[in-house]
């Protein structure tokens, strides 16, 4: 009991002028939650006529600064369903209110995915080894444009560093 008092004693002392108090997020923008992501990534699989069977890993992020988390979902199995010789398929979900908007659907993805502070067109820029048989090994960096993600990123142009240098969110390692 001395103890609690003490620690609310201390609380208090240190709220006095000179000290920042931080107050919490606004709510302006409300956290879509993993049930309306999850039943997306149903609905989604559903319309690709994908195997029940999928499995998949997600990672949440603001990739639009709006303070929502938004989606990547990279589906792995079945392997011969989702993935080819270049790497697997990719959902980028905008959170949107109370549910997910599909925004890209992006081939040929291995891990480590970087999510890159730098920004195209409001988006942070996505920066992923490509790799594969019939291709050279290079960095690429999916930019935002026209309201999506490129869908190949063999389009895409060489990022001129090291997947390793960039200061950003390592995903899907």
């Amino acid at each position: 009991m001395i103890r609690f008092l003490l620690l609310i004693f201390l609380l208090t002392a240190c709220s006095g002028p000179g000290v920042k108090q931080f107050k919490p997020l606004n709510g302006t923008h409300a956290d879509t939650s993993g049930a309306a992501l999850r039943t997306k990534i149903q609905t989604y699989l559903a319309d690709q006529n994908g195997p029940a069977n999928a499995q998949y890993d997600f990672a949440r992020i603001d990739l639009n600064g709006d303070g929502a988390r938004d989606a990547l979902v990279l589906f792995r199995l079945p392997y011969t369903y989702w993935c080819g010789a270049g790497g697997c398929t990719m959902a980028v979900f905008e959170a949107r209110g109370d549910e997910f908007i599909l925004r890209s659907e992006i081939q040929n993805v291995r891990g480590p995915v970087m999510v890159s502070p730098q920004k195209t067109a409001g988006w942070r820029d996505i920066v992923l080894r490509l790799s594969g048989v019939n291709m050279p090994d290079r960095n690429v960096v999916l930019q935002f444009s026209r309201g999506a993600y490129p869908v190949n990123p063999v389009t895409a142009p060489t990022y001129p560093g090291r997947l390793n240098d960039i200061v950003g969110d390592r995903l899907f390692p």
